[in-house]
């Protein structure tokens, strides 16, 4: 569950609604499994479950064994990527209707409020550290949530979502920055690699005209705001944990 929560800790949104049904699928595993023993050990009690309490037993079932196979498995890369994939698709239909400030704005509201439903989202965090929250909310939300409308008005969702994929290599490029430390070889081979792709796959937006290229550029300053915001993330995130400091971040 570790390697679990270290790419949750790294997301929002679909990342930590799937994090917190994974925790309580497991918990109530725990339960069950103590349950079990105590009976085998003569020391559960002995009642018969009316009805209702077999049917929540087997929709919980059911959905234990959903978040097992989330878990062990590719469907707990994928299904959060088709989840933020989809927000480009749905950023370019909202373009239709309230502009890229009004995207932007829902897009925050809607993730304050659905944070917002966990209670851990509630845990204190120090002041000292409000002002790198506040960074966070600019850097993160406030910023790259921007400039991905403006740049949906001039390149496609479909291009805009591939490039985004680019992200891991702009947070590791700005991580050995503040650093100050080279990457290692096989690092250094992955990130000539990724951006070679990148460069490839924007190409041919660049060469189409200027409107297209501001487009581009839009997205590559997102990036680049993601791999900030990311390297100050890390520190706050271990410290109170992801659901309070990404919480705190949007509504700041």
């Amino acid at each position: 569950m570790n390697f679990t929560h270290k790419i949750l800790s790294r997301n929002s949104g679909a990342w930590l609604i799937l994090y917190a049904l994974v925790q309580t699928s497991q918990n109530r595993r725990r339960g069950r499994d103590t349950r079990e023993a105590d009976e085998r050990l003569g020391t559960g009690h002995q009642q018969v479950p009316d009805l209702a309490i077999r049917r929540s037993s087997w929709a919980w079932t059911k959905v234990d064994a959903m978040m097992e196979q989330l878990t062990s498995g590719w469907l707990l890369l994928t299904v959060p990527g088709l989840i933020w994939g989809a927000s480009f698709l749905f950023m370019a239909e909202g373009l239709r209707s309230i502009g890229p400030s009004g995207v932007c704005f829902v897009r925050i509201c809607i993730g304050f409020a659905t944070l917002g439903l966990f209670r851990s989202a509630r845990r204190p965090v120090a002041p000292a550290h409000w002002g790198s929250v506040a960074w966070l909310g600019l850097l993160w939300f406030a910023f790259p949530l921007s400039m991905f409308p403006f740049a949906e008005q001039r390149v496609s969702s479909a291009l805009t979502g591939m490039l985004n994929g680019a992200n891991p290599l702009f947070a590791t490029l700005v991580a050995c920055y503040l650093a100050r430390r080279a990457p290692s070889r096989g690092v250094a081979v992955g990130l000539t690699v990724g951006l070679a792709g990148t460069v490839l796959i924007a190409l041919p937006a660049v060469d189409s005209g200027h409107s297209s290229a501001i487009g581009i550029g839009l997205i590559l300053a997102a990036l680049i705001s993601y791999g900030f915001a990311l390297s100050i993330a890390r520190s706050l995130q271990q410290r109170y944990g992801a659901v309070p400091v990404i919480w705190r971040a949007r509504l700041f």
